[in-house]
């Protein structure tokens, strides 16, 4: 995970001098709840336990190389707060000459990506000491919200003396339900050109742009089952699915598209997992394939990333203009 600026990535004992350089600050760990790094190797055995794990990173500053602070989240709260079962906690800091420079505003944006990205999580729980409210403005310029709760925890340095306020973000989920007519106007949009019309329905359609009652002529088989996926009442994408044959232990995907401005941040993602868990579970499909033309990179990309793979190749014959595509099937561990 990276901006311009930073690297988001895992801890390695080569940043142990790094990290007790910016650790033994008392005022570090005062904001943040723990006590000062007395020397490298505590450093060094803190990065070798407590930061050992998936869910924390160190936060590189790509000009130096060097670890300047941390970022995480445990996936159950530890700490004395009014959390949901299985909210997990999030915390960081940043060493005092990175202070007020938005890096930890940017560093959290990045972690909150990821969640999106990679997690089913539907809520983030996080505290800063009142007497710290820097912290505070961090997690509200990404999105996080005071509970209206304060909070006591004696187990974290200082805290028997500390009120803590207590702030949550609410991530709505993607979810998955039946096309209807009214979202064809604005999934045909997220198509800006021939070229990237063609890559989403190969010849389906005679012309570019397609209309929504085209869209719905196309949907009317009862083979076919187009789904759109929405986050809260936005819709953000849209793929069908349809028994190729007569076996209906087949299904296979079509007209996989997300909003385009959203591209890049998992959706896509999303988008084929809700699908898979749609035709495994309400289908009872036990193989599940789809064609990606083969210049269409991220497409294949995404598809490999939740277990499909090439098995064959197909080509098309689209405007005068020769297509070649790549036949996918799904193959991972149920």
């Amino acid at each position: 995970m990276q901006t311009d600026r930073i690297l988001l990535r895992h801890w390695q004992e080569s940043d142990a001098e790094a990290l007790y350089k910016y650790a033994s600050d008392p005022v570090v760990g005062e904001r943040a709840g723990w006590s000062l790094h007395k020397s490298v190797e505590e450093s060094l055995e803190i990065i070798r336990t407590v930061f050992k794990n998936p869910t924390t990173w160190a936060i590189v500053l790509k000009e130096t190389n060097e670890a300047i602070g941390a970022m995480g989240y445990m996936p159950n709260c530890p700490l004395n707060l009014p959390a949901r079962e299985g909210e997990p906690l999030v915390g960081y800091w940043v060493g005092k000459p990175y202070w007020n420079q938005g890096i930890c505003t940017e560093a959290l944006q990045l972690m909150l990506e990821y969640i999106r990205k990679e997690t089913n999580y539907i809520s983030l729980i996080s505290s800063h000491f009142i007497d710290n409210p820097a912290s505070g403005r961090v997690m509200e310029k990404c999105g996080f919200a005071p509970t209206g709760d304060t909070a006591i925890d004696k187990n974290l340095h200082s805290g028997e003396k500390r009120e803590m306020r207590v702030l949550r973000l609410e991530i709505v989920p993607c979810t998955l339900r039946s096309f209807i007519y009214e979202d064809a106007a604005t999934i045909l949009t997220w198509c800006k050109d021939k070229r990237a019309f063609r890559l989403w329905s190969a010849d389906r359609y005679k012309d570019y742009p397609a209309t929504p009652d085209e869209m719905l002529h196309l949907y009317k088989s009862s083979k076919m089952f187009p789904l759109t996926m929405v986050e809260g009442e936005k819709i953000v994408g849209h793929i069908m699915l349809r028994y190729p044959s007569a076996d209906k232990d087949i299904i296979r995907f079509g007209f996989v598209i997300v909003d385009d401005t959203l591209r890049g941040k998992g959706y896509g993602r999303k988008l084929l997992k809700l699908a898979i868990n749609y035709a495994r579970n309400i289908l009872h499909a036990k193989r599940i394939t789809l064609g990606v033309f083969c210049d269409n990179r991220p497409a294949l990309e995404c598809y490999k990333s939740v277990g499909f793979t090439i098995i064959g190749n197909d080509s098309y014959m689209i405007d005068g203009e020769e297509w070649k595509e790549y036949e996918m099937e799904l193959i991972e561990p149920r």
